[in-house]
């Protein structure tokens, strides 16, 4: 193996490379860990963050984003750990895709907490300081009354 990043390695066929690369073992490790915290996360999300919505509802989006994309990379993956050679879901080509999309979901939840997440905490936590200096819920619009007509 001289690059493994040359395409002729990334498409090679099972018998000319070894099923565990450079790459290999680590993407395994990675995604069935993943796998396994995600799932594990997005069933106890419910209780662990009850109280805040937004972030339990984003955590329960993104744990269900990663299971999908890591049991689909496992699923490619096992077809070069069984060593079956069936069109090309045994290239290492696929394993790579997958850690990019791995590598750029997570990229895209980091953008999100520091971005859209710490506005919408902003935004709850300057109506939460609204409603403690207004306690009675009065607001500031005079309600009009309609008029009765007819015999008062």
């Amino acid at each position: 193996m001289d690059n493994p990043f040359s395409w002729d390695y990334m498409t090679a066929p099972l018998r000319e490379v070894p099923t565990f690369g450079p790459f290999s073992l680590a993407f395994f490790v990675l995604f069935v860990l993943t796998f396994i915290f995600s799932a594990f996360l997005y069933a106890t999300s419910g209780n662990r963050f009850a109280s805040n919505e937004i972030l339990r509802n984003a955590i329960r989006a993104g744990t269900q984003i990663m299971m999908w994309l890591t049991g689909i990379g496992l699923f490619f993956f096992s077809w070069r750990l069984m060593r079956i050679d069936f069109g090309t879901l045994y290239m290492r080509f696929w394993s790579y895709v997958f850690m990019v999309l791995y590598v750029a979901v997570i990229g895209y939840f980091v953008y999100w907490y520091r971005t859209a997440y710490q506005q919408r905490m902003a935004s709850i936590q300057s109506d939460r300081v609204r409603r403690e200096y207004n306690p009675q819920g009065q607001s500031r619009k005079r309600v009009r009354r309609k008029a009765r007509r007819g015999v008062r």
